[in-house]
């Protein structure tokens, strides 16, 4: 081999290491000696001092600005656990609550047992009584007085006063003048399974019903029970010579008037052997022609079957009229406005 073309290549390799060398790369020289690269061991000190969202050097010559607006949160970011004291957190962040009291959900305060799943039956209702209570005192008023009154059927003591009080019909209302029958045989159950079924739809759709009423026009719950409740007597004893009615029946079917009326494609099921899911107001529809025929029916004039169509008739209409009254909330509210703006006219001019 020529001398000259050992030069040529010993130029090749000093030239090759020159360049990258130049371009910044890494090049292995030995196990203990490296060639850093310049460029990447300045952004890795930069990102050393951003990292964790502020730089904790004394200098704090981060080249980013902060936010003169933001506020601690307390969160713990990963340049906390890089200090050189390590993290110590400067309040705690979780607080522990007496042991006596526990918060079950946001509309009441759990008191007792820690665990809710482990709970008397007691403390189940007492809680499921002031969830209801505080949801609508209407609904929890209702149901608790239903219980109540279908108890006190079961004592022979009470039969008496239930019979004359609790019992609509023509012999108490009209031949004894006892108008509070007309109300209170709402709440009156002498059937389990009437008691149940009643419950349950009062319970099923009360909530919902009330929610919408409440947030649409601030409208209460408890003039719809009142009425549907009176509406349904009056109707049973305009149609039904003979016998009595009793059951919250009317009011829970003035409640599926309102509801299909606002919700008209909300599904509803229909029988009990053979249910059938319809939209609610195809349901309400079936119900009001079922309630209809039953009333007009040579049957319901002779007290001789076991379902008042015309109270479910009376809770019917009142729950439909309710909605459309509900629905022209603004119309009626102007009309008042306007009629009261009449009388004070008036009384000034007299």
């Amino acid at each position: 081999m020529s001398s000259s073309l050992v030069i040529q290549i010993v130029g090749k390799v000093v030239f090759c290491l020159i360049l990258l060398s130049c371009s910044g790369y890494n090049l292995v020289l030995s196990e203990k000696l490296t060639v850093p690269r310049p460029r990447l061991s300045r952004k890795l000190k930069v990102l050393g001092r951003i990292r964790g969202g502020a730089s904790f050097t004394s200098s704090n010559n981060s080249p980013y600005e902060l936010n003169p607006q933001y506020e601690s949160s307390g969160a713990v970011t990963l340049g906390d656990l890089e200090r050189p004291n390590g993290y110590q957190p400067s309040q705690p962040m979780l607080q522990q609550q007496p042991s006596s009291t526990r918060t079950h959900s946001s509309t009441f305060t759990w008191q007792g047992n820690n665990n809710p799943s482990q709970s008397s039956l007691f403390e189940r209702i007492q809680i499921f009584a002031n969830n209801l209570h505080q949801a609508s005192p209407t609904l929890s008023a209702g149901l608790w007085t239903c219980i109540s009154i279908f108890i006190l059927w079961r004592i022979p003591l009470f039969q008496g006063i239930l019979q004359r009080y609790f019992v609509c019909s023509r012999y108490n209302v009209i031949r004894n003048h006892r108008y509070p029958a007309l109300l209170l045989s709402a709440i009156s159950h002498v059937s389990l399974t009437h008691l149940a079924v009643n419950m349950l739809t009062w319970l099923n759709m009360g909530p919902q019903l009330r929610r919408d009423l409440v947030l649409n026009g601030g409208w209460p719950l408890w003039p719809l029970v009142l009425g549907s409740a009176l509406s349904g007597s009056l109707l049973y004893l305009l149609f039904t010579k003979d016998g009595g009615c009793l059951g919250l029946s009317g009011v829970t079917l003035a409640f599926l008037a309102v509801t299909a009326r606002m919700y008209p494609n909300r599904d509803f099921t229909i029988g009990r052997i053979f249910p059938v899911r319809v939209p609610a107001e195809i349901a309400l529809g079936v119900f009001f022609l079922w309630s209809l025929l039953g009333s007009l029916a040579p049957a319901s004039g002779g007290g001789r079957t076991s379902v008042a169509h015309a109270a479910h008739l009376g809770g019917i209409l009142f729950g439909t009229g309710y909605y459309e009254l509900w629905n022209r909330r603004l119309w009626l509210q102007q009309t008042t406005h306007k009629l009261k703006g009449s009388i004070l006219k008036w009384k000034r001019v007299r």
